[in-house]
């Protein structure tokens, strides 16, 4: 007796019906289409809803992780954008920003050092500095000191200029760039245990720490290090063949005029 083969009929069951059934139905550039138009946070919980979904909104996800993206002032901050868009060569992700966000100031140096500038805080507000504030302290103050030692040239040796014309020039199509300062209670992620800072007696919503050790950054374009500063005595130096300074503001026109385009800077409050 002739078998008779039914196409695709090994491939018929309950399970695999149940499967194809819904949103998980759609053709996979319609699924895409879809996404698009999402929130980033709904697209994140859809890819935990199956396996199946995870894998076919790669794209879809990794598109996420670019859009309107803010970059701090600091090396992993750019970094990690930078290799986001190289992670995916034959998606072309860079081609898809059409905005990016960047955070004013960087890692700093106070004038003075954290010490003093906290002990100003302390006496100008009153505040009374418990043990447990000095040891949160003193841990943020090494942190920030590892940081600028080993990442400090980043911004004042003219590689964040260098590496931000990079990223521009990996995003064809992006048209604005929004420029902001850091909001009352945000810090530049990644140096330290920024939440500790929420575990201080005397801390508040809007307690503005950011001066201790955030601002902008000043360097000499021609030596590319620091020639301009304060000594120890607070007094104002400038070294003998000092060249043109740069600041933030400098390195991103710089950066945007080496592409050769057209791009917008956006001041936000």
């Amino acid at each position: 007796m002739a078998l008779v083969r039914f196409e695709g009929a090994a491939n018929r069951s309950p399970l695999n019906d149940a499967v194809n059934d819904g949103i998980l139905g759609l053709p996979i550039e319609l699924l895409l289409d879809v996404t698009d138009c999402m929130d980033k946070k709904d697209v994140c919980s859809l890819r935990r809803t199956c396996n199946r979904i995870f894998l076919n909104t790669q794209r879809a996800f990794t598109q996420v992780l670019i859009q309107n993206r803010v970059i701090y002032s600091r090396y992993a901050s750019m970094a990690h954008f930078f290799s986001v868009l190289n992670a995916f060569p034959e998606l072309e992700l860079g081609v898809k920003v059409k905005s990016l966000t960047l955070v004013i100031e960087g890692l700093k140096e106070h004038e003075y050092g954290h010490e003093w500038a906290w002990e100003e805080m302390e006496h100008r507000f009153g505040l009374n500095v418990t043990a447990k504030d000095q040891d949160i302290i003193a841990r943020a103050n090494y942190d920030h000191a590892n940081e600028m030692h080993f990442q400090g040239t980043f911004l004042t040796g003219g590689r964040y200029r260098i590496m931000l014309a990079s990223v521009l020039l990996k995003c064809p199509n992006l048209r604005v760039l929004n420029i902001r300062k850091l909001q009352a209670d945000e810090h530049v992620p990644g140096w330290t245990n920024v939440s500790r800072f929420k575990l201080l007696s005397f801390y508040r919503s809007g307690l503005n720490i950011k001066s201790i050790y955030y601002g902008d950054w000043q360097y000499d374009t021609v030596h590319l290090r620091v020639t301009h500063y304060t000594d120890e005595f607070g007094d104002s130096i400038i070294e003998d063949n000092a060249g043109p300074q740069a600041s933030f503001a400098d390195d991103v026109r710089a950066a945007i005029a080496s592409t050769g385009r057209a791009i917008e800077q956006k001041l936000l409050n």
